[in-house]
């Protein structure tokens, strides 16, 4: 998976969690609770307190439950708040006082701290230096108070490097943001920027280290898997180089019984070289620390893997083989047909040769009752090596009694031609076959009935390149979205290598197209970007940037809700 697509998809699934409900305060008598509004970091205690009490005992209430929740934060029969170690979505939290007929409110905004990185998590990091790339897939544990530990697994241009032990340091500041170093190992010592998101508490890694580019991501680890029998069924495969540069992608569906891979098909866009249907065989072992291996044969050609099972429905995956920088993921499908809904799609990659391409599509997606296709009604939005267009159109699709679906695309720059898996009804993953054209590839989400940009703290990570140059700049930045679309914040900026902190101002604006909007950031330096996205859920938006000097993609991804 190429590390736009990793920005862009990493967190779709699952940065939105139920987080408890908001509400906002009332009163009436004379019962004051103080203070009356507060930030506390996230797994700290506050003490409010009453006055203008009559007498007799006070209930608390957080968000309308009386005593709170770990989501939400508790509250003592005293009125010890303690607040919970990942920050609430829903932002601030309302703690109520409650005496006889009086009742009191504040207001508690939860911010992150060391506590919010605290259990298993599993990181992927993958890295152009001037020797070529490096890739690393591991797992860690966060103590919540700094400190990591763990395993990692690298390959370098020259090495494989299996199963290294490593330990760590990490600091994360109130907005999410934060450093974390990585010791021994393969990759010797890896300074990464980090910033969380959301109460899933995923990240997104980029390095830290002048004169070295990479991406990542942290998951936290939900299940463990401890034998190859935890692995069961079909799952959809998406397999690429991480770096821009490389143009080889592939997409398929695998069907795991341990420890075999028993039948399975692969699509392959190798800079423009597309082969289809490829059968693919294999087997699989699980070993100790959700760590694993795996040998896949794609027609006549087979490669060696190591895994990390984030659970055993999502697997992590890295080539160990010389002279093979593939990585990617794993997921385990649960539907074979198409939802009929509306759809967002973002895909990335090169168009005619090796020019940057990034394609956003709206609109609908229509089943023709069988499962077996339908129709679909697209507006598409097309950056091409600097040339930004836009078009509608309709088309039609296929789809296999497996989940593998086709179907041709009226972008700006033609007709193209795709193919897709169906990971489930509302999440497809795809793959360019145009004869001619580069490794585009990406994935489709269903969007959500309430889909839309919210007020609110939010990460935003792109990765842009220059066309006609080797040039790659990628932006990590939290950014505050106020209720009229004004944005403010700070990023930190990697061109090729060269890291700063830039300031972020700017503008979201709603389209007229419902869930699209279009936003200006000014970046310092008298740097502009300009960018259209679509909405797949709360808070949660996909861009491409539409700039002529500049193919950009990636994610917006809220962290909380604020007024």
């Amino acid at each position: 998976m190429k590390t736009a697509q990793l920005f862009a998809g990493l967190l779709i699934c699952g940065v939105l969690t139920a987080c408890g409900g908001g509400s906002s305060g009332s009163s009436s008598g004379a019962l004051v609770v103080s203070p009356v509004s507060v930030s506390v970091a996230a797994g700290n205690t506050q003490q409010f307190s009453v006055t203008g009490s009559s007498g007799g005992t006070v209930t608390w209430e957080v968000n309308g439950i009386a005593g709170g929740n770990a989501s939400i934060g508790t509250i003592s029969s005293g009125g010890l708040y303690t607040a919970p170690v990942v920050p609430p979505i829903s932002q601030p939290v309302n703690i109520t006082a409650t005496q006889s007929s009086m009742t009191g409110s504040a207001a508690a905004t939860v911010t992150y701290s060391n506590s919010s990185l605290n259990g298993q998590f599993i990181f992927t990091f993958d890295e152009l230096q001037s020797g070529g790339e490096t890739n690393t897939v591991g797992i860690i544990t966060a103590d919540g108070n700094g400190n990591i530990s763990g395993t990692e697994d690298v390959r370098s241009p020259m090495n494989y490097y299996p199963s290294q032990p490593v330990t760590g340091n990490y600091t994360l500041s109130a907005n999410g943001q934060g450093t974390l170093t990585i010791n021994g190992g393969g990759a010797g010592t890896l300074t990464l920027t980090f910033t969380l998101v959301g109460g899933a508490v995923q990240g997104v890694l980029t390095d830290a280290t002048t004169g070295r580019m990479g991406g990542g991501a942290l998951y936290p680890m939900t299940a463990a898997v401890s034998s190859a029998s935890a692995l069961n069924g079909n799952y959809i495969i998406d397999l690429g180089s991480a770096v821009v540069a490389s143009n080889d992608n592939s997409v398929g569906l695998v069907s795991l019984s341990a420890p075999s891979i028993n039948t399975g098909y692969m699509d392959e866009n190798n800079g423009g070289a597309v082969t289809t249907f490829n059968s693919v065989n294999g087997n699989f072992a699980v070993g100790s620390g959700n760590q694993g291996t795996l040998s896949l044969t794609v027609g006549a050609t087979t490669h060696n893997y190591v895994f990390y099972a984030v659970s055993p429905n999502k697997l992590e995956l890295m080539c160990i083989d010389t002279n093979c920088v593939n990585t990617g993921e794993m997921n385990i499908q649960t539907s074979k047909t198409v939802a009929s809904a509306n759809f967002v799609f973002q895909l990335t990659g090169s168009g005619t040769g090796t020019s940057p391409d990034a394609l956003l599509i709206t609109g609908g997606m229509t089943d023709n009752g069988t499962g077996t296709g339908g129709s679909a009604n697209f507006t598409i939005y097309e950056n091409n090596n600097g040339f930004y267009t836009t078009i509608s159109g309709t088309t039609t699709y296929t789809v296999s009694s497996y989940g593998r679906g086709t179907m041709t695309i009226p972008t700006p720059s033609g007709p193209r031609d795709f193919v897709f898996y169906v990971q489930s009804a509302g999440y497809l993953y795809l793959l360019e076959t145009s004869s001619g054209y580069g490794d585009t590839s990406g994935f489709a989400s269903a969007t959500q009935s309430n889909a839309a940009a919210v007020s609110g703290q939010y990460l935003l990570i792109t990765l842009g390149q220059i066309p006609f140059s080797t040039t790659v700049s990628t932006t990590q930045a939290t950014l505050h979205v106020t209720s009229s679309g004004q944005v403010t914040g700070q990023g930190i900026q990697d061109n090729n290598g060269a890291i700063s902190i830039i300031p972020v101002s700017g503008k979201l604006t709603a389209s007229q197209l419902a869930g699209t909007y279009t936003m200006l950031l000014n970046l310092g330096g008298g740097q502009t970007v300009s960018y259209v996205m679509a909405a797949v859920a709360p808070g949660v938006l996909l861009p491409i940037g539409t700039d002529t000097n500049e193919v950009r993609t990636g994610g917006l991804y809220i962290q909380y809700t604020s007024p």
